[in-house]
C-alpha cells in the first residue's frame, strides 16, 4: 500500500511545504510496518485473524456504521493554519460518543458477529479506548461484554466502560498481564475475545 499525500503552501516557492516530502516518507514507513506486523504471528491468541484489510473494506465499514454514527465534524482553525504554514482541517473525531474514533471499529466488528458469539458475549483487554469502543458496541448490539484492565488504569475510562455497561476485571500490572488474563478467560469459557490490534473488522472500521 502506498502512501499519496501532497501539503500545498501558497507562500512557499513552488507551493510544496519543504517538510512534506520527509514527512510523507515517515508516514510510508509507518504503513509498511503496520502491514509487515499484521502479516507476522505475534501469539496463539483464540480467534485471532492477521488478513489484511482493504479500500474495500474500509468502504464497506462506512457502511455498515453509518446508522449508528453522525459524520465527525471538519473545521478549519486560521489559527492553527497560520501556526503550520497551510491551510489545516481538524476532524473531530472527539465528537463521537466514547470521545474517540476507535468506536467506528467496535460497532463494526460488533454488528456482525454471529448469533452464537452474541449469546457467548464478547471480551477484550484495555487501557481506556478500545474497551469503550467494545462496551459502547456490545450495548448497542445487546451482547454481554467484559473488559481486563490493569490495576492502575485510567479511573474515568474505566468508569465510563461501568457505566456503558461492561463488566471490568481489573488484573496485573499493566496491559500485557491484563491481555494474558483476557486470553484465559476467553479459551475457558468461550468469550469472542476481540484483539485491539489483530481484528480486521476493527481496524476497517478505525480507517474510516
Amino acid at each position: 500500500m502506498r502512501c499519496e499525500l501532497c501539503v500545498m503552501d501558497s507562500r512557499s516557492p513552488g507551493g510544496q511545504i519543504p517538510w512534506a516530502g520527509s514527512f510523507v516518507d515517515r508516514v510510508q514507513r509507518g504503513i509498511d510496518a503496520f502491514y509487515a506486523a499484521l502479516n507476522t504471528p505475534v501469539d496463539s491468541s483464540p480467534t485471532v485473524s492477521l488478513s489484511v484489510p482493504t479500500l474495500v473494506d474500509v468502504l464497506d465499514a462506512r457502511r455498515q456504521i453509518a446508522p449508528y454514527l453522525h459524520p465527525s465534524p471538519l473545521y478549519e482553525y486560521p489559527a492553527l493554519s497560520e501556526l503550520v504554514g497551510a491551510e489545516v482541517w481538524v476532524k473531530h473525531e472527539n465528537h463521537l460518543p466514547t470521545g474517540a474514533f476507535k468506536v467506528r471499529g467496535g460497532i463494526n466488528l460488533i454488528s456482525r458477529l454471529s448469533a452464537q458469539e452474541r449469546t457467548a458475549g464478547v471480551i477484550a483487554a484495555s487501557t481506556g479506548n478500545h474497551g469503550q469502543s467494545v462496551a459502547y458496541a456490545a450495548r448497542l448490539f445487546g451482547v454481554p461484554a467484559i473488559v481486563c484492565v490493569p490495576e492502575n488504569a485510567n479511573r474515568l475510562k474505566v468508569d465510563s466502560m461501568r457505566a456503558l455497561g461492561a463488566t471490568i476485571i481489573a488484573v496485573g500490572q499493566d496491559f500485557d498481564e491484563a491481555r494474558e488474563e483476557c486470553e484465559r478467560l476467553a479459551a475457558e469459557h468461550g468469550y469472542r475475545y476481540i484483539h485491539s490490534g489483530n481484528e480486521p473488522l476493527l481496524i476497517a472500521g478505525v480507517g474510516t
